[in-house]
């Protein structure tokens, strides 16, 4: 299980991260693959390993969750796909899950205060 550093953003992913993202939604999720790539095209970091600061709502982080599960667990399902291939959808999905989550520590922060 991969560990995220604390001073790494919940919206920080590798290039990587998010070219194998885009490549897993651009079959199944069209305008969301696009939002990836255009994120890819901004960055003017080219290397594998370069960090891209994402700064989505919560509804897309989410849609992007929900599809990414859906795609996961049709790879597992079908047997189709390499072991390999599977690790690299979980841990894709790990990422945006972790995303995800910020919204709801930001969203008690912010109710809390509110008190």
């Amino acid at each position: 299980m991969e560990i995220i550093d604390p001073e790494q953003g919940c919206n920080e992913f590798t290039r990587n991260a998010l070219e194998k993202c885009f490549e897993l939604l651009r079959e199944n999720s069209p305008s969301l693959a696009i939002l990836i790539q255009n994120a890819l095209m901004e960055c003017n970091q080219r290397f594998p390993e370069s960090q891209v600061n994402l700064q989505l709502d919560e509804i897309t982080v989410n849609h992007i969750v929900a599809k990414l599960s859906e795609i996961g667990e049709a790879a597992a399902v079908t047997n189709r796909s390499p072991k390999t291939e599977l690790i690299k959808i979980r841990s894709v999905l790990m990422d945006w899950m972790v995303y995800a989550q910020s919204f709801q520590f930001e969203n008690q922060g912010a109710s809390s205060t509110d008190l």
